[in-house]
């Protein structure tokens, strides 16, 4: 708990390590606020220029990457083994060892990055035991003096593959199944609507062949009265029907609504 103050409790906090990477933290409380958020930038992970191991991570990464559980003392005099791992990509640092006719492959053509699968591969072909220390690329000439040394670790579990039933299935491979599904399915899209267009103009051409509406018949008019634009002539013919439909009552010369029941039934 902060002293003084007021405290400004999360249920979370993010903090950040040396190469960026956030993580979630469980609850926390902060002494102040920035932009009215907890602030806890003083216990992100700093890194001293004096107080520091730069082969901290591969070291890590060879005693733990793959394991449940793994031990590491934290102590520069002490120098730490592992296991070469192709899969992972763990190889031994250090490419003094590595023969001369496989020394231009190893550190890779005009300055190129090793391949840390190829590297692996070349160590466990040799039957290497990889090992190193926290001071071979680090140096504590300034740490504080008597103070606990930890190494902070933030790692992913994930699961390369997936079981279903009996089978089991790589990520990659289903990905690119699931990709593949897309496609398929976004051209079966455009198909059926362009099917669906044809099928509707199909369907409009045969109705309209067996059904007959006012659109079907033409009215012919003889001495149509003159005029000067079409609009002219339109509201001409417009007043003219409307005049004389108005002219004589509506009358029904057909079956009366006895006749239409009757037939009906």
């Amino acid at each position: 708990d902060p002293t003084g103050g007021y405290c400004f409790l999360v249920d979370s906090r993010k903090v950040l390590v040396q190469g960026g990477s956030p993580f979630i933290a469980g609850p926390c409380c902060a002494s102040y606020r920035t932009n009215f958020i907890p602030d806890f930038s003083d216990l992100n992970f700093k890194v001293a220029p004096k107080c520091k191991s730069g082969s901290a991570k591969r070291i890590v990464e060879g005693r733990c990457l793959g394991r449940e559980s793994c031990s590491i003392p934290v102590n520069a005099d002490v120098n730490i083994t592992w296991v070469p791992v192709a899969s992972e990509g763990l190889y031994c640092p250090g490419f003094d060892e590595v023969p001369e006719d496989e020394a231009g492959a190893a550190d890779g053509e005009d300055g190129e990055e090793v391949d840390p699968v190829e590297q692996a591969t070349r160590d466990i072909a040799r039957g290497a035991l990889c090992s190193d220390n926290l001071a071979s690329l680090g140096d504590f000439s300034q740490c504080p003096e008597g103070k606990p040394r930890r190494i902070a670790a933030v790692a992913r579990c994930f699961s390369t593959t997936v079981v279903f039933r009996d089978w089991e299935f790589r990520k990659t491979d289903l990905a690119i199944l699931v990709a593949l599904l897309d496609f398929c399915s976004v051209v079966l899209f455009l198909v059926s609507i362009f099917w669906l267009g044809k099928k509707e103009k199909t369907e409009v051409d045969k109705f309209d062949e067996k059904n007959i509406t006012a659109g079907d018949y033409t009215v012919y008019l003889k001495h149509v009265p003159p005029h000067s634009s079409v609009g002219e002539l339109r509201q001409s013919l417009i007043d003219h029907f409307e005049r004389v439909l108005n002219q004589y009552a509506p009358t029904w010369e057909g079956e009366t609504e006895e006749e239409l029941a009757k037939h009906r039934a």
